[in-house]
C-alpha cells in the first residue's frame, strides 16, 4: 500500500515538474519521493539538475552522497561527505 502511495506521489511530481522543471522546492520533494522509493537514478538526475540551478544547495550534495553510498560506492560517498562537511 505504502509504495503505491509513493508512486502516485512520484507521478503527481513529475506532472508538477512538466509545467515548472526548474522549481527548486518540487525538484527536491521529487527526488526526495524517489529515494524513499529507492528510485536512485531518478532521484540523481533531480539532484543534479538542483545542482545547476542551485550550486551550494546542501540537500542535492547530501541526496548525491547517499545514492552513492545505497550504490555501495563508498569511496566516493566519504569524498562527497567530507567535502560537504568542509563547505559547512
Amino acid at each position: 500500500m505504502f509504495n503505491t502511495r509513493v508512486m502516485s506521489s512520484r507521478n503527481s511530481l513529475r506532472e508538477a515538474l512538466k509545467v515548472s522543471p526548474d522549481n527548486l522546492p518540487l525538484l527536491e520533494m521529487f527526488a526526495q519521493a524517489c529515494m524513499v522509493d529507492s528510485a536512485y537514478s531518478e532521484a540523481r538526475g533531480s539532484f543534479d539538475q538542483i545542482l545547476q540551478l542551485d550550486p551550494a544547495n546542501v540537500a542535492a550534495k547530501l541526496g548525491i552522497a547517499t545514492i552513492l553510498y545505497e550504490e555501495q560506492n563508498y569511496s566516493e560517498a566519504i569524498v562527497r561527505t567530507e567535502a560537504l562537511l568542509q563547505d559547512n
